[in-house]
């Protein structure tokens, strides 16, 4: 009995072990980027690969590890997707908030991540050094969790989802649900495509938002 004891935590660290060895592999946009365009909005989405996030923030081998790929937990299933994301206005003041901001992919839908949920996925599995570095990195990176542009503050940043969306990926959209301060609203749409491997081919979509077609 001793012995079996003695040897259950063993195999409870070996199964931690192998679950934290594997990693969960997002779907890839068929599309290269799109262009969301209403009235005077513009949202430019650049879709990041696994590759592209290695080569700007480094791998997870490295001394620091990059909060945007190979997400440990394969029990969880969280699949981290990525874009670089330039939002501007002609005129307009326009305001956001990240919980408002949706990706549905093969018919599972979560809003963006803020820098706080996304660390509490990584907990567990990064030293504290480690989660100092992710955390500055997220901050100079990732979108705020509200924020606002107007004609002469456009905003940059990595606009970031983290669910357990299809490994095989399928029919998608992205939506951001915007307003004014004067207390406008709508919702700006773009309909995608995500597989295994991806795409090279470019799309713009326009829908009306603050516009007379709207």
């Amino acid at each position: 009995m001793d012995a079996l004891m003695v040897g259950w935590p063993m195999r409870v660290l070996a199964i931690l072990l192998f679950l934290s060895s594997c990693i969960s592999t997002p779907p890839v946009p068929t599309e290269s980027s799109f262009t969301l365009e209403s009235a005077d909005l513009t949202i430019r989405l650049l879709p990041l690969s696994r590759e592209e996030l290695k080569r700007r923030h480094g791998s997870n081998t490295d001394r620091t590890r990059n909060p945007f790929i190979d997400y440990p937990a394969q029990l969880l299933k969280k699949r981290i997707v990525v874009f670089e994301t330039e939002i501007s206005t002609e005129e307009s003041e326009v305001l956001f908030q990240l919980d408002e901001f949706h990706l549905e992919i093969g018919g599972v839908k979560d809003e963006a991540a803020s820098l706080e949920l996304l660390m509490n996925y990584w907990k567990g599995y990064t030293s504290q050094e480690e989660a100092v570095l992710m955390r500055s990195l997220m901050r100079k990176t990732m979108l705020d969790r509200e924020f606002s542009v107007s004609p002469d503050r456009p905003v940059k940043g990595y606009l970031v989802f983290a669910h357990s969306f299809p490994k095989e990926g399928g029919q998608a959209i992205i939506s951001f649900n915007v307003s004014t301060p004067a207390g406008d609203e709508g919702v700006l749409e773009q309909a995608m495509e995500f597989t295994k491997t991806g795409g090279k081919k470019e799309k713009t979509g326009k829908t009306g938002i603050f516009s007379e077609e709207s």
